[in-house]
């Protein structure tokens, strides 16, 4: 039978680090994750001002 649930050999990266790693990465992942989690909470509170501070000055932004 073939397998349908596994990935194929090689389509995993070698050399990657995952949850625990240097402080710099964890800070990276953490400004990331500020980002994909501020956004929302900005705009579902009409905090304009915020919202427009994590997008570049020049990027136009829709909502609904």
């Amino acid at each position: 039978m073939v397998d349908l649930h596994s990935l194929p050999a090689g389509s995993r990266p070698e050399n990657v680090i995952r949850n625990n790693g240097p402080d710099d990465l964890a800070l990276e992942r953490y400004k990331l994750r500020e980002l994909a989690e501020g956004w929302p909470a900005y705009r579902d509170a009409c905090e304009w001002e915020n919202l427009k501070s994590i997008f570049h000055p020049d990027a136009y932004i829709y909502t609904t």
